[in-house]
C-alpha cells in the first residue's frame, strides 16, 4: 500500500492525518524551520508554479534545470536537489521517490530512518538541508548567486550544528523560565527603531497601520498613521505596515534603523525571503527598500514591546479623520509619552 493511500484514504484516514501533523510539530526545529516545514507539507512554498498559477505571463521553470518548478522538484526531483541528497549524510536517492504528494514524499524521505539509532537527529539534518536547498534557490534567483551542492550541505550542516550546540546548552544549565512582560528598549546611540502595527475592522471590512520612530532617548522622531479601505487581511496590513516602516525611513533620511513588530510571520518572511503569495510582493517590496539604508535590522517583539504602534494603529481606526489631522496626532504621541 502507498503511503499517499495510507496517509489519504480509509475508515481511519482523519486519525492518520491527526497522527501525521502531531508528528511533524514535534520535530524539535528552531521556529523558523518549524514555520518552513509546515508550510511546504501543505504545498504553500512561493515556487514559480504556485506563482504561474496567479501570474500567467510568470516563468514556472526551475532556474537550476528549466523543468517546472514545484514543491517536490525544487527539494527532490532537480538535479541540484538530487546532488545535494545523495552527498549528504543521508545518502538519499531522491529523484527515485515515487510520490507526487510533497506529504507522501515526507513519508518517503523518512522511511529508511524508521529504525535508525540516531533518528531524531538524521530528521533534523533532512530539514535543514531542505531549507538551505530553498535558501540556495532564492539566493540564485534573487541575488544571483549559485552556490554549489557541497557549499549548501556544508551551510545546512553548520546551522545545524550550531543548532545543536545551543540546545545542549541549555540542557546542560536550565533556567527558570517567567513571562515578564517585555517592554520597549531604545536603540543604541545613533540610531532609530521604528516599531509598526496594525488594526482591522472585519464589520467595516477595512484596517489600519501606523509606524513610530524613537530614537536612542526614547524621543519620537516621526510617525505615520493611514487607514486603508477595503484590507482586513491581518498579514497584509502588516506587512503594508512595515514596508510603511522602510518608507518613513527613506522619507527622513534614517541612515541606521532597527524595524521592529510583533508579526512573527512578517519578520521571518522578511529576514529569510519566504512569504506566502499573499504578501510576497510586500515582502520583496520591504527587501528592496532596505538597500537603501546604510544599516537595518528587522526584529519580532512581544506586543507589550510594541504598544505604541499598536495603540496608534487603534485610534486611527477608531477615528479615521484622525489619520489626515497631523496637529491631533501630534496631541496623541505627546500625551502617550506622558503615560
Amino acid at each position: 500500500m502507498s503511503s499517499s493511500h495510507h496517509l489519504n484514504a480509509g475508515s481511519s484516514s482523519q486519525v492518520a492525518v491527526e497522527v501525521f501533523w502531531k508528528s511533524v510539530w514535534k520535530i524539535h526545529l528552531p521556529p523558523k524551520l518549524k514555520i518552513f516545514l509546515w508550510s511546504l507539507l501543505h504545498d504553500k512554498l512561493p515556487t514559480n508554479d504556485l506563482i504561474h498559477a496567479r501570474l500567467p505571463h510568470f516563468d514556472p521553470n526551475c532556474r537550476f534545470c528549466g523543468e517546472v518548478e514545484n514543491v517536490k522538484h525544487l527539494l527532490f526531483s532537480c538535479h541540484h536537489a538530487a546532488s545535494i541528497w545523495i552527498d549528504s549524510p543521508l545518502r538519499l536517492r531522491s529523484s527515485l521517490f515515487q510520490a507526487l504528494d510533497i506529504k507522501d514524499c515526507w513519508l518517503e524521505l523518512l522511511s529508511p530512518l524508521k529504525d535508525h539509532f540516531d533518528r531524531q537527529n538524521l530528521i533534523q539534518i533532512a530539514v535543514f538541508i531542505m531549507w538551505h536547498i530553498w535558501k540556495s534557490r532564492n539566493a540564485f534567483i534573487f541575488q544571483n548567486i549559485r552556490h554549489n551542492p557541497a557549499e549548501t550541505i556544508a551551510l545546512a550542516l553548520q546551522h545545524h550544528e550550531e543548532f545543536a550546540n545551543v540546545e545542549s546548552l541549555q540542557i546542560r544549565a536550565p533556567v527558570e523560565s517567567i513571562d515578564h512582560a517585555v517592554l520597549w528598549t531604545p536603540p543604541p546611540q545613533h540610531c532609530i527603531k521604528l516599531n509598526f502595527d496594525a488594526a482591522i475592522d472585519r464589520l467595516r471590512q477595512r484596517g489600519s497601520i501606523a509606524v513610530i520612530a524613537r530614537n536612542w532617548e526614547g524621543k519620537p522622531v516621526d510617525w505615520c498613521c493611514k487607514v486603508l479601505d477595503s484590507i482586513w487581511d491581518p498579514l497584509v496590513l502588516e506587512g503594508l505596515a512595515c514596508r510603511e516602516a522602510m518608507l518613513l525611513g527613506i522619507s527622513r533620511n534614517f541612515h541606521s534603523m532597527m524595524v521592529e513588530g510583533d508579526s512573527l510571520m512578517i519578520i521571518e518572511a522578511v529576514s529569510n525571503n519566504m512569504a506566502p503569495l499573499s504578501i510576497q510582493s510586500i515582502i520583496q517590496d520591504v527587501c528592496q527598500l532596505a538597500n537603501r539604508f546604510n544599516l537595518v535590522s528587522f526584529s519580532h517583539v512581544k506586543r507589550s514591546g510594541n504598544q505604541f504602534a499598536h495603540d496608534l494603529a487603534a485610534h486611527t481606526l477608531r477615528d479615521p479623520s484622525f489619520s489626515c489631522n497631523r496637529v491631533a496626532q501630534q496631541q496623541f504621541v505627546l500625551d502617550y509619552m506622558l503615560i
